[in-house]
């Protein structure tokens, strides 16, 4: 019966190893501090993506990796011309 309705599920080998995609990487590293961002990487783990999640997690650490350089160099940049 699934399978006339297109409700197939996928084996969890299969699924635990599908990486992420680019575009999500790029969403994950640009929007890293979301609380939506970290229930959606959460979800990966949740439902058998352990790649996905694993990818997705390094993507916002180092989203927020980089914002915090910036941010540090934003500052002493500011205290210099001080």
């Amino acid at each position: 019966m699934k399978d006339t309705l297109g409700n197939k599920e996928q084996p969890n080998e299969a699924r635990s190893n599908q990486p992420l995609e680019v575009k999500d990487k790029v969403y994950f590293t640009r929007v890293c501090w979301r609380v939506q961002s970290w229930s959606l990487v959460n979800s990966y783990k949740a439902n058998g993506y352990s790649r996905k999640y694993k990818e997705a997690r390094r993507a916002m650490f180092t989203g927020v990796t980089i914002y915090g350089f910036g941010t540090l160099l934003f500052i002493l940049v500011l205290l210099r011309e001080w």
